[in-house]
């Protein structure tokens, strides 16, 4: 079981290759982008997009399955047999879809049907099995804590993308953009998934040789569903703001907002750290001890400290933080204060939604994600005729704020955990009310005066945390100075 000095050296470790991820992005994409026709990378961009939604369609939520039930046994033939039921029927399901694709456009559209179209259709389908494959791995390291080199590997394939891309448009002299983007990216995928199995190779050996069957897979399958239209929920949740801004607003408009988005992903270094870690420690914790609940609040406490001081923080300094990226930024200002709604409460809810995933109440997933969608698409609605931008912004940063109170409300249905959200709720309130301040108004000194009283408030209703964080923050300087002596 991870212990608590483990999961800050874990954490630390993920946040420095998210980080190395951010950065190498930073230098490679505008390189790539001058390189290649706008249409090309534009085509690309889709290829892209289209697979990363057909493998949360083919992956029919094994994935969260294998998560989930990882931890029930311990023997490796177990594990074995799980992984090869959450890998071996997304192919299935997916090679179904390819084949009744295939027998429609012969029956009802032969005139799609030409060697440029087969070989676009060939590349898509072994993007979406490596994909899949690719998916299925990641997890494997991460449920085994393999977090060194789970860490490296998104910086690993954007290396060896880049690499490609970037030597193949300049030997081509620009010419067969597409082609060649597509190439560099099934490489990539290939050369980190290979990655990320070979330290694994014995569960995998055993789950593509091994004859023990995962006997729970009905249960397993009736678990994962759910999760395939949650995920297609969560993706329209993140980008409802910039459809409904395409619809009544400007490409400009959608310009500003797609930036506002870009910035507001230096959360990303917390947490999607803290969420690749926290689901499978959890369940591990709850497999052990199935009483224990001090940890759980333990953990939403110091995340609430940290993410809502950081929320302050972030709303403190946007104009600054937008001066530094270049002039192209500067009207994301305006939206900033309420998209850094969406990782703070994405995370909070993350630490309180753990009832649901104990007790494998994944249609309550379900229930919350549409929720938050419907509650966007109104707010969307009704905002963004009139406030263009903001509105979007508002929109999506509140409907987050639902999405946390459904997620942690649907949970303690199933799983009491007193969380004691009164202080949450001042807290929330505080960075509310910055947000609409910061939104509608330009920046004053009294703003710097309100985020003192704002963060000296939230420090007084966390200050039993407080010392946790402090504890994290001298592990975090030792683990670093450490980090690489250690095996």
């Amino acid at each position: 079981m991870m212990q608590g000095g483990s999961f800050i050296k874990h954490f630390l470790i993920l946040s420095a290759g998210t980080l190395a991820n951010m950065l190498l992005a930073l230098l490679t994409t505008p390189i790539i982008t001058r390189m290649v026709d706008p249409a090309y990378y534009g085509s690309y961009s889709l290829f892209s997009t289209y697979g990363t939604l057909a493998l949360s369609v083919a992956g029919l939520g094994l994935d969260s399955t294998l998560v989930r039930y990882f931890y029930i046994e311990e023997n490796d033939e177990y594990r074995a047999a799980l992984l090869r039921f959450c890998y071996i029927l997304p192919n299935l399901a997916f090679s179904a879809l390819i084949a009744a694709a295939i027998l429609i456009l012969l029956i009802f559209r032969r005139d799609l049907v030409s060697m440029d179209n087969a070989c676009l259709a060939g590349a898509f389908a072994i993007f979406v099995v490596i994909l899949i494959l690719n998916r299925t791995s990641s997890l494997v390291l991460r449920l085994h804590y393999n977090t060194k080199r789970l860490a490296w590997t998104s910086v690993l394939n954007k290396a060896v993308f880049a690499a490609l891309a970037i030597a193949g448009l300049w030997l081509s002299g620009g010419e067969y953009g597409f082609p060649i983007l597509v190439f560099a990216l099934l490489v990539g995928y290939l050369v980190v998934t290979t990655y990320q199995i070979l330290p694994e190779r014995a569960i995998w050996h055993d789950a593509v040789f091994g004859k023990l069957v995962f006997q729970a897979w009905k249960e397993g399958l009736k678990y994962g569903l759910p999760f395939v239209a949650a995920s297609a929920a969560g993706s329209f949740l993140g980008s409802a703001g910039q459809v409904f801004l395409g619809a009544f607003a400007t490409t400009a408009d959608v310009g500003i907002y797609a930036a506002a988005l870009t910035i507001s992903h230096i959360f990303a270094i917390i947490q999607s750290s803290f969420n690749t870690l926290w689901a499978p420690a959890s369940i591990e914790r709850y497999e052990k001890d199935p009483e224990e609940r001090e940890v759980y609040i333990r953990a939403h406490k110091v995340m609430a400290l940290v993410m809502i001081s950081m929320g302050l923080l972030f709303i403190l300094f946007k104009d600054v933080i937008v001066f530094l990226l270049g002039s192209g930024y500067r009207g994301a200002s305006i939206a900033l204060p309420f998209l850094c709604l969406q990782p703070v409460y994405y995370t909070l809810s993350e630490t309180t939604v753990c009832g649901m995933v104990f007790m494998k109440r994944s249609d309550y997933q379900l229930y919350s994600s549409l929720i938050a969608c419907g509650s966007c698409a109104l707010l969307c609605w009704i905002l963004v005729p009139v406030l263009g931008v903001r509105g979007a912004a508002i929109a999506t940063g509140v409907s987050y704020v639902v999405f946390f109170c459904t997620r942690t409300l649907f949970s303690n249905l199933v799983f009491p955990i007193s969380f004691n959200l009164g202080r949450l709720s001042i807290a929330s309130f505080m960075l509310l009310a910055y947000c609409v301040w910061a939104t509608f108004f330009a920046f004053s000194i009294a703003m710097v005066f309100y985020y003192l009283v704002a963060q000296t408030v939230v420090l007084v209703l966390y200050k039993d945390s407080l010392g946790d964080v402090l504890n994290m923050v001298r592990g975090l300087a030792g683990k670093f100075r450490r980090l690489d002596s250690e095996p």
